[in-house]
């Protein structure tokens, strides 16, 4: 057995994050809270009750909280989103001109130390987050870079909902720190964000991470430009996407992955030039989502080289001029970029599939490493998980982790897996025979 595979030291801690879900309910439960004194207020989700800890505001208008869930081991911390007029001038100074150092971003930082120090203490073992919406959204992932980067905090996320994009203000705090550590491509960053239709908010900046579209309902008038910016800029909204996506299984309501995002106002526009509005929903036209098999009227009446030729045209505008681009592979529920994994649990995912590979490569036959991974106690639904388990890069060589599985979504494996792990002293060599 090659000793670069040998994995020495295995110290997983269990990962029960948030459900995304989640991260949007307190999300929008931190807007209810801003005038109020907020300390030991909490809302309930299915990880348990989130009880308010600490609460950070400042004259400049930021406002933001720590929640704690003892159920789950979980600290978050929520940025409020725009609130006041005080939060516009954040919007302009720190978002619009990207300036490194604002008012509500060096207490928006000092609110991070105060989340480190406390999973170091009172809440030893904790796992910490962040959430946010729109110029929360920003902040929460500003405060993922800032405990990477300035706090040496590895395992560390952030779910965040509308946001402006926060690479270009990163990029001013790295030059500003110029000490050059900022990691290549931020792949190395744990941070998801949600976002709905192109609208001002979420073309600003450049997104980093893991970006999500998702089809809000916006109502009859939703196309009406200032009740669209309002309903599909809306918290409340997006919380209601995930009632019925999440809870009612409704079939009508989509998250893509967006391997590509519009940057800028005349971008946004050659989304809408090419989606059709109807049941207060938008969606991208048929036969540019998926092909001439199912053609529309827009086609039928014209020659099929013609067809294909205005189709790649349109295409080509929607993708390279809009900057609108899904991963419909990637947008499927087994499949997640490697980031979204802690730090250990990636290293031993990594290793773990090229020793799979090695063992599958030399016989076909899995009941042996079934039988031995019984007797590590490891159950049936989790064995079957990790033989079916692959790791590839996508065209951005971005890592990939896929679950050939329907016993566990992969979110789901995450944390079984990491629990499991957690409470069992081994190697990822000791997973396979001694043959190898």
């Amino acid at each position: 057995m090659s000793n670069n595979l040998r994995y020495q030291s295995l110290e997983i801690n269990g990962d029960n994050r948030p459900t995304d879900y989640e991260y949007a309910l307190i999300s929008q439960h931190v807007y209810s809270i801003s005038s109020k004194p907020a300390v030991g207020l909490y809302t309930t989700t299915t990880s348990g009750k989130w009880e308010v800890v600490t609460t950070k505001c400042s004259v400049w208008g930021y406002f933001g909280a720590i929640y704690v869930c003892s159920e789950s081991k979980q600290v978050v911390v929520a940025h409020r989103g725009t609130n006041n007029f005080s939060d516009l001038l954040e919007d302009i100074c720190g978002i619009i001109f990207n300036t490194p150092n604002t008012p509500q971003k060096d207490t928006c930082f000092s609110l991070c130390v105060e989340a480190v120090n406390l999973i170091t203490s009172r809440y030893r073992g904790y796992q910490l987050s962040f959430t946010g919406h729109s110029l929360g959204a920003f902040l929460a992932e500003l405060s993922v870079y800032y405990c990477y980067h300035f706090l040496r905090l590895s395992d560390v996320n952030a779910v965040t909902f509308e946001s402006p994009g926060s690479k270009e203000s990163i990029l001013a705090l790295e030059e500003s720190a110029g000490d050059g550590r900022l990691p290549a491509g931020h792949a190395v960053l744990d941070i998801i964000c949600y976002l709905c239709y192109p609208n001002l908010i979420n073309v600003w900046n450049t997104h980093i991470g893991t970006t999500y579209s998702i089809n809000v309902h916006l109502g009859s008038w939703g196309t009406f430009p200032g009740i669209h910016l309002l309903k599909c800029h809306s918290m409340d909204g997006i919380v209601e996407w995930f009632q019925e996506h999440i809870i009612q299984k409704n079939p009508l309501c989509k998250r893509h992955y967006m391997s590509d995002w519009p940057v800028g106002f005349l971008k946004k526009d050659v989304y809408f030039k090419y989606a059709e509005f109807d049941n207060g929903q938008y969606t991208i036209r048929r036969p540019l989502a998926r092909g001439l098999s199912k053609p529309s009227r827009e086609f039928e009446d014209i020659p099929f080289l013609e067809k294909i030729l205005k189709l790649k045209k349109k295409k080509f505008e929607l993708k390279v001029t809009g900057n609108f681009s899904i991963d419909n592979q990637l947008s499927e529920i087994n499949l997640l970029p490697l980031q979204h994994f802690g730090g250990e649990l990636q290293k031993f995912l990594v290793n773990f599939n090229a020793l799979l590979c090695q063992y599958l490569s030399q016989t076909s036959k899995t009941a042996e490493l079934e039988e031995r991974w019984a007797t590590l106690g490891l159950d049936k639904a989790l064995t079957a998980c990790l033989l079916s388990l692959s790791i590839f890069k996508n065209k951005r060589e971005i890592e990939i982790v896929k679950l050939n599985s329907k016993s566990y979504c992969i979110l789901m494996f995450r944390r079984s897996l990491s629990n499991w792990l957690g409470k069992h002293a081994l190697h990822v060599n000791d997973f396979f025979l001694n043959k190898m």
